[in-house]
């Protein structure tokens, strides 16, 4: 019956959005019914919204009839549940968990099997000779690496791999996710938490095995498909670059909470159902159990009575001496010595009996599948890992103290029952699950809903290669930059040769000519001190980088934001005035209040440090600070940065910042604190154990990516402070390393400054500001994934791009009637802010009006006084003007900036090319961006000349690719599943109901470079090794001559 409404429901959609369909071919080899159940959910709701969908499945499930129109099952399940038993479920071994890497190799092995017979199937070798057959959309299982040649049959088609459970290393490649053998393992390792010296060198070598495992499988995959396809198809590794997306049906959080880039979407317990009614006879059992019942299932690749008999009679010694009933899903119709209390079944309901009240323990192989129906149903669990991710699920058990593992290798009755009891008897192990079930389940989407969301999205722009990070599939090499640094050694190692050679021989010939020591000494003095120290500081900075790299109650809320900026402002009040909306108590600290002295809702308090503020960042960054020198970006970020500095300390010792951290009675439930300004932590310091979120009107620092464990490559993502950052040279590399060492160095010497001024002010026992990083949960970014870069990031990350974006409104009669007068077009020209036009030099003023005079456009300028020298009829100055309004009037041809992010994010609302001239911090950055997209012109204040401005505007204007570029950009930054304010609220309210989200915290968050590379499990490696080849072998080698020697002497007198 429900398969009949199921298809009558998939025809009605058909025939209404016949229209939107999409072609999609589904490829799951998989023959494992775990696996299969995860990927219906999501198969069927396409086919419900209308899409035609085609599934090469082992698991069909409409076997002969009732299928919708549009849903197409191949299926293949005979010949791959054949191999499956002829290799992994007789040949590999279960449980053994010293043989883990043969058992994964078996699985492979037997993968790629199964998808070679599928591929000679009658009815898929029909689908793929079908010319006429054609696809939107390939969704294909991330497990079986080798049905990515489905890219090759159906070229130019977007890929999406979805996995039933995590992602191994190679998935993670593919799509330029972070990887760490140590603060990132994949699910196949055993154990990854607390590991000690040992355990973490046993670790990397597992890790090198599970490296030269997938090598060698690739091998057998290409040679597999070359059979098939012939010998020029692409290897699996070229054929991974076609992959646009990667599903992972797992949370963050029970993963490990790994950097990953937008194209990674986690679509956790897709396959969860809402609880049914169970059978009668079931009901009736759990309910007149007297004690309760203990439920024991290993799972669908696991045959139980295969088990060592002494095992299964631990198992059943063990139970029969429990107070409790037991349930076991067991294969055969009798279990050697079951006692009464002990029931068999070789088929449950398992999710909906896990969630009846009396089930009081789950004994489980630990698969994903069965963990995540434990935890929504509340069930402390006890793992007995058997093959493939079951050691790293238990582990987490073991981690988030929601059961306990067991080895069935070693196990005994007394740890059983000691397990069995401190699990029941425990009440802790019941909370920890249902907080983690509450985590977990707190989503701003249905796992489902999210799904289709992104898939729809890869099928609306074809592809989703624009989410693509610039380390997706890339090899060790190529992200190390080995070219680079080979070269870099090749050269210094010729320098110093020559070096050395030349003091050679200049100190023969002087020595010689000379004949006085004290003058050749002098002069070698003079050679030891011709390099300058800093160079040395920054070869060796480079070097080491890359030796070492291989990477809704009210509450009460306190937000600081402390730039004197209208520009950074804008994109808080949105927040804080939405916070206050929802009946938040909110006190913002801000140098622009909005309600100046009345009209502020009750529930809003702003302390207005406007005065102190302004008066700072003028004498300090408007009066000293260079703007568009492209070479000073060092030093004028140096000025930013103390000028911040000096403003917060002005700020906290106002009298209203003093009456309110004085005041012993205010506490808070959350700190919003801006996220360039470091020292504004202090605040999570006045107000201990309270939830901090950093937000940026922009996009993140290095300090800022550092302290939330995001990915950090002074290459492959640099931060907004970078000037050039597309289609390097090898100079322009080692140039963008030593900015990116500059500016290392610039954040260690801030970090003391700050210290120093907030020890002054609370005492010199204030832990540091790195210390008080680590309060830090999550960090807000006003900026695209696309215009930042595509970074890896953990989901403490949260992406809220255009949050200071508002509705169009009416532009002023007067400014309206000018622009819809204009007889060919409006240029706009504005410089933000934080410039005052008036002050760039005179003689790049009169380039500007001598090019506008000769235009056929008319031009509005943002200018600061009342008069413009050498200004033409045609230039129109104002000294403020609506921008956001102004820029999306359809007259408006081009808009001049200096590149700001809030001007960049209303040009490409507006659809307006750009021309930028950047002035400061991450102008160059973002005009970098224009430029990369194709949707504006980059120049340079400093070497513009008449022709070149005057070039710049007549293409932007005439060519009109520029606009199309950026209407484009324009959907693909707006199109996303929540609105970014809605989204902003969403996740600042989780936090406030969790109390902190230091659960989605990545492992690699503010911690050291020297503990990212576990330097000191390298050091002691390298001493081990040193030891042994200079104190064992030496040892060893003078023994075995001793005994030869000896042995040779008997030999003789014999």
């Amino acid at each position: 019956m429900t398969k009949v409404i199921f298809s009558v429901t998939c025809l009605l959609l058909v025939l209404v959005r016949s229209n939107h369909a999409a072609r999609v071919l589904a490829v799951f080899p998989s023959p494992s019914i775990s696996h299969q159940v995860v990927f219906r959910p999501l198969t069927q709701e396409l086919v419900k919204r209308g899409h035609e969908v085609t599934v090469i499945t082992p698991d069909p499930v409409f076997k002969n009839t009732g299928a919708p129109p549009n849903l197409t099952e191949i299926d293949v399940h005979d010949v791959s549940y054949k191999i499956w038993q002829d290799t992994f479920l007789k040949k590999s071994s279960k449980g053994e968990k010293s043989d883990l890497v043969p058992q994964i190799t078996i699985i492979f092995e037997a993968f790629y099997q199964i998808l070679e017979a599928q591929l000679k199937s009658k009815e898929v070798q029909a689908l793929i000779n079908d010319k006429n057959k054609q696809f939107d959309l390939l969704l294909l299982e991330a497990c079986v690496r080798s049905t990515i040649v489905f890219s090759h049959i159906y070229k130019n088609i977007p890929v999406i791999l979805v996995s039933s459970l995590g992602g191994t290393n190679f998935n993670y490649e593919v799509l330029g996710a972070a990887g760490h053998p140590i603060l990132f393992p994949d699910f196949f390792h055993q154990k990854v938490h607390n590991l000690t010296f040992w355990e973490k060198l046993h670790m990397l070598y597992t890790h090198y095995q599970l490296t030269k495992l997938h090598e060698s499988i690739a091998e057998l995959e290409d040679s597999m498909l070359q059979k098939q396809f012939g010998p020029n198809i692409q290897s699996v590794t070229e054929l991974s670059n076609n992959v646009d997306m990667l599903f992972l049906n797992i949370h963050p959080m029970f993963e490990g909470v790994r950097p990953v880039p937008p194209s990674v979407v986690y679509i956790e317990g897709l396959h969860l159902k809402p609880q049914k009614e169970l059978s009668t006879d079931l009901k009736s059992y759990l309910d007149s159990s007297k004690n309760g019942v203990i439920y024991l299932s290993f799972g669908t690749n696991v045959v139980p009575s295969d088990l060592p008999k002494e095992k299964i009679a631990i198992f059943t010694k063990v139970f029969s001496q429990l107070p409790y009933d037991v349930l076991w899903k067991w294969d055969k119709d009798d279990l050697p010595g079951r006692s009464d209390n002990i029931r068999i079944a070789k088929w449950l309901p398992q999710s909906d009996l896990l969630r009846h009240p009396k089930v009081k323990a789950f004994i489980t192989q630990g698969g994903l599948q069965s963990t995540d129906e434990a935890i929504v149903a509340g069930v402390p669990m006890i793992g007995f890992p058997m093959l493939g991710d079951q050691w790293f699920n238990v582990e987490k058990y073991k981690y988030h103290k929601i059961g306990i593992g067991l080895d069935i290798e070693t196990v005994t009755e007394q740890t059983l029952e000691n397990a069995i009891k401190t699990v029941i008897e425990d009440e802790s192990f019941r909370r920890n699950i249902r907080r983690v079930r509450n985590l977990m389940q707190d989503n701003l989407q249905p796992p489902l809903e999210r799904a289709i969301w992104w898939v729809e999205h890869v099928l609306r722009h074809g592809g989703a290669k624009h989410l693509r990070s610039p380390a997706a599939n890339i090899s060790w090499a190529e992200y190390l930059e080995l070219e680079l640094v080979l070269t870099l050694l090749a050269g210094l190692f010729t320098i110093f040769t020559i070096t050395i050679f030349t003091i050679y021989k200049l100190y023969f010939h002087i020595s010689t000519f000379l004949k006085s020591k004290s003058k050749v000494k002098v002069f070698c003095n003079f050679l030891n001190v011709s390099v300058s120290a800093s160079t040395m500081s920054t070869i060796l900075y480079i070097l080491l980088y890359f030796i070492f790299v291989t990477t809704n109650e009210a509450s009460r809320i306190l937000a600081v934001v402390p730039t004197p900026s209208i520009s950074h402002q804008a994109v808080f009040r949105t927040l804080t005035q939405e916070l206050v909306k929802r009946g938040h108590e909110v006190t913002v600290i801000t140098t622009d209040p909005e309600f100046k002295n009345i009209g502020a809702p009750p529930n809003l308090t702003e302390i207005d440090v406007h005065d102190v503020s302004y008066k700072i960042w003028h004498d300090t960054f408007i009066t000293k600070a260079s703007k568009g020198k492209k070479n000073d970006i060092v030093s004028q970020m140096e000025i930013v940065f103390k000028g911040l500095t000096q403003i917060l300390e002005a700020q906290l010792q106002t009298k209203e910042v003093q009456a309110l951290i004085s005041d012993k009675g205010k506490s808070f439930d959350l700190l919003l604190l801006e996220a360039c300004v470091r020292p504004a932590l202090i605040f999570s310091h006045i107000y201990k154990n309270v939830p901090v979120i950093l937000i940026s009107s922009m996009g993140g620092t290095n300090i800022n990516y550092k302290v939330i464990g995001a990915e950090v490559h002074p290459l492959l993502y640099p931060d907004h402070f970078h000037q050039s950052i597309y289609n390097l040279t090898s100079w322009e590399k080692l140039r963008a390393l030593y900015t990116h060492y500059q500016f290392k160095k610039l954040h260690e010497n801030m970090a003391e400054f700050e210290d120093t001024m907030l020890q002054k002010q609370f005492g010199d026992d204030l832990p540091s500001v790195t210390e008080l990083s680590s309060n830090v949960d999550m960090l807000f970014l006003n900026i695209h994934p696309i215009f930042e870069g595509i970074r890896p990031v953990p989901p403490s990350v949260v992406y809220i791009e255009g949050l200071h974006l508002k509705p169009q409104k009416e532009l002023p009669t007067d400014l309206k009637s000018y622009l819809d007068s204009s007889k060919n077009g409006v240029i706009y020209l504005s410089f933000g802010t934080n410039v005052v036009p008036s002050d760039l030099p005179k003689e790049k003023i009169a380039i500007f009006t001598k090019v506008f005079s000769q235009l056929p456009y008319d031009v509005l300028w943002k200018w600061d006084n009342d008069d413009l020298p050498g200004r033409s009829d045609n230039i129109r100055i104002a000294k403020w003007l609506p921008q956001s309004d102004l820029l999306r009037h359809p007259k408006v041809k081009a808009f001049i900036t200096q590149g700001g992010l809030q001007s960049t994010d209303e040009a490409v609302v507006a659809g307006v090319p750009m021309i930028g001239f950047p002035m400061l911090g991450d102008q160059w950055f973002n005009v970098e961006k224009y430029k990369y997209h194709n949707i504006g012109i980059g120049l340079d204040i400093e070497t513009v000349t008449e022709q070149i401005l005057e070039n710049a505007i007549k293409t932007v204007i005439e060519d009109e690719s520029f606009r199309r570029n950026i209407q484009r950009l324009r959907t693909i930054m707006q199109e996303n599943p929540q609105p970014p304010l809605e989204r902003a609220i969403w996740w600042t309210e989780y936090v406030l109901r969790h109390g902190g989200a230091k659960h989605l915290r990545s492992p690699a968050a503010n911690i050291s470079w020297w503990e990212y590379q576990e330097l000191e499990l390298s050091v002691l490696t390298l001493l081990l090794e040193l030891l042994f080849i200079f104190i064992v072998i030496p040892i060893t080698m003078y023994k075995l001559c001793i005994y030869w020697v000896n042995n040779s002497s008997k030999i003789k007198d014999s």
